[in-house]
């Protein structure tokens, strides 16, 4: 079945570019228009544009689990640096080169104090390396360790820690219609690449992911529409991919019960009032395999951080059972990250100036909602003074 997932995927690839390289011949004017403006840009192949950003945050967690007769608050000081630079080096190729703090995956902070004892210095790592190649005006070709390739409503974050980057190749696909937008995003993407021959880790272990997407504008409001299908091969009867860490995941005798494949589907309302910018999203997600296999999110946001004086806020709801997703993958922040667990989150951002802001956030939840288990009570509180240069 897992190899028929990717086949599938590549014939779907087939068929949906066929359809959108028909859309040139249809709106050539439209396209010629856009290879002008593009054929109009200046390539510098020795300009390096740099970026980044800093952030130093005050974190405290409050653990409530009546079952083992333990209520434990603990606060921390935290550290995030990101900082990268991206390069055009011919027309219709960029590549994006980013290093950071912390130890990857789903979240770059270093915690002050915690691994790195007596201020010595901290380690940084490769957080991106990756290339966009632009083969014509609606199709791109991605490889390396890259940003998530997927659109999020609401740049939600319930399959994907907001932090997450993917080591693989993306296919994007994209045309404009006037007022409709549609894209394709494909790819493969490895999780673990084993060269252990013990059984309960010989097998490799991939992303494939095929997702399709619409933009609709519809007088005031604009429609975003997801649907995707995240496969990860190589999952059942696997070893944890991550040494001893099933993030909330069925597991037995070292091993993973069930496989993963994960169907989303997302819907997201962009509007604004007042001038301010205003938007709702659903997300919902469902595994073929294992009992506790459904997830969804719903959330609220309002307002955007550009300038001095800007203000924004937020609130989602996310329930994420057992075995809806692969647990190491999700928000690390949501009841303590992975699966199994609910959560409400509540933030509030001031700008104040164009690259300082301050960020409140609260979260309330609680893990192990399986059935059978004894939930524990999960509440945090981060405060954070961003910069961005």
């Amino acid at each position: 079945m897992e190899g028929r997932s990717w086949v599938g995927i590549v014939y779907r690839m087939v068929v949906f570019g066929f359809v959108l390289s028909l859309a040139p011949l249809a709106f050539s004017e439209t396209n010629a228009a856009s290879s002008a403006s593009t054929s109009a840009q200046t390539i510098d192949p020795t300009l390096l544009k740099w970026s980044g950003n800093l952030r130093h945050r005050f974190d405290s967690i409050r653990n409530e689990s009546p079952a083992a007769g333990k209520n434990e608050t603990y606060d921390q000081a935290r550290l995030r640096l990101r900082f990268g630079a991206t390069a055009n080096p011919v027309e219709n190729l960029k590549i994006e080169m980013r290093l950071a703090t912390g130890t990857g995956g789903t979240s770059t902070n270093q915690s002050y104090g915690d691994t790195v004892k007596g201020s010595r210095n901290y380690e940084i790592k490769l957080d991106r390396a990756a290339f966009d190649y632009g083969v014509n005006d609606f199709i791109h070709v991605g490889g390396g360790r890259m940003a998530n390739p997927f659109v999020l409503v609401g740049e939600n974050d319930m399959l994907f820690d907001s932090d997450l980057n993917f080591d693989g190749t993306a296919f994007l696909l994209g045309q404009n219609w006037g007022d409709v937008e549609v894209g394709v995003s494909a790819g493969l993407f490895i999780l673990d690449d084993s060269k252990d021959t013990s059984a309960a880790s010989a097998s490799d272990v991939r992303l494939d992911a095929l997702q399709v997407n619409a933009k609709v504008k519809m007088g005031w409001m604009d429609v975003i529409a997801t649907a995707a299908e995240y496969t990860y091969c190589g999952v059942s009867q696997h070893a944890a991919i991550v040494t001893g860490d099933f993030a909330g995941n069925s597991n037995s005798g070292g091993v993973y019960t069930y496989g993963y494949r994960v169907t989303a589907y997302g819907l997201e309302l962009q509007t604004t009032m007042s001038e301010i910018p205003l938007r709702a999203f659903f997300e919902m997600a469902q595994n073929s395999e294992g009992i506790d296999r459904t997830a969804s999110i719903v959330g609220l946001r309002m307002g955007q951080l550009k300038n001095a004086g800007d203000f924004a806020m937020a609130w989602d709801y996310r329930e994420v059972q057992k075995d809806a997703t692969l647990g190491i993958l999700t928000d690390a922040e949501a009841f303590g990250g992975g699966t199994d667990g609910r959560s409400h989150r509540f933030t509030a951002g001031y700008g104040v100036n164009k690259s300082l802001s301050a960020w409140l956030a609260f979260l309330s939840g609680e893990k192990g909602i399986s059935a059978g288990a004894a939930p524990a009570g999960r509440k945090r509180i981060t405060l954070d003074a961003l910069i961005k240069f």
